[in-house]
């Protein structure tokens, strides 16, 4: 008779241990499913942002005719990057950083006096006589 309750304890101990795992299993199993439809999302979010920034305001003013896409030449964008870093330092760039207006874009602009490159959210600099730079957005002007 000792055996067999002995026997029925370690099985009623086994059966407690093995629903505590697997309840624990599936809380897991339930968080790590959120976690990968959340991730979904912002990937599917992210590539829409990337496909828009790529047809985004530059991509109507350029037309057909322009090969050239900034994106594409990563040692001009690789040289641009490293002499920003060189010039302010170190920065760190988060996810608010990115959080954008569609509509802001970097103005390439000339200064002719200094020779230097002016990168602006300004669009306006071109209306003054000093810098050179797109005065019209269908000018098939990269911007």
């Amino acid at each position: 008779m000792g055996l067999y309750i002995a026997f029925g304890t370690l099985s009623l101990v086994g059966l407690v241990v093995a629903i505590y795992w697997s309840v624990r299993s599936y809380r897991i199993y339930q968080t790590n499913l959120l976690v990968s439809e959340e991730l979904d999302k912002i990937i599917a979010e992210t590539l829409k942002t990337i496909q828009k920034n790529k047809r985004g305001p530059e991509a109507s003013s350029l037309g057909d005719s322009v090969d050239m896409n900034f994106m594409e030449e990563p040692g001009l964008m690789s040289t641009l990057i490293t002499v920003l870093i060189n010039k302010f330092g170190t920065v760190r760039l988060g996810m608010k950083d990115f959080m954008i207006a569609d509509e802001e874009y970097v103005s390439v602009y000339v200064d002719n006096d200094t020779k230097e490159i002016i990168l602006s959210l300004n669009h306006t600099l071109a209306s003054d006589d000093v810098y050179v730079g797109f005065k019209d957005p269908s000018d098939n002007t990269f911007h």
